[in-house]
């Protein structure tokens, strides 16, 4: 029984490291975010929350969580979100207002 209190209690500090991480304005904090929700292996792309799994061939169509999933709405193109988060790390240039609005990367 205590290992299930145990379990419970090391469960919601990962949801608020998550949360927090994913509020972060900082680059590499948002990708530490992405990586706790995402599994991404061979060619297959996973929700750590359902399990569902999509392959990242399909990176273009929503993914698809299953029913009960805490993600499903926030989370719909998670390749496209770590595409734009992997252009914005340190080290690479920030797009001006121009790129965004051209659709332009440096």
């Amino acid at each position: 029984m205590q290992s299930e209190g145990r379990a419970a209690a090391d469960s919601l500090v990962l949801a608020e490291i998550t949360a927090a991480l994913g509020d972060s304005i900082s680059p590499c904090d948002r990708l530490a975010h992405w990586t706790l929700r995402w599994a991404l292996a061979r060619g297959q792309l996973t929700c750590n929350r359902c399990g569902a799994s999509q392959p990242t061939r399909r990176a273009g169509e929503p993914f698809e969580h299953r029913s009960a999933c805490t993600g499903s709405d926030e989370h719909r193109y998670p390749l496209q979100e770590l595409k734009g988060l992997l252009g914005h790390l340190p080290g690479q240039p920030v797009p001006t207002a121009n790129d965004w609005q051209t659709g332009r990367r440096r």
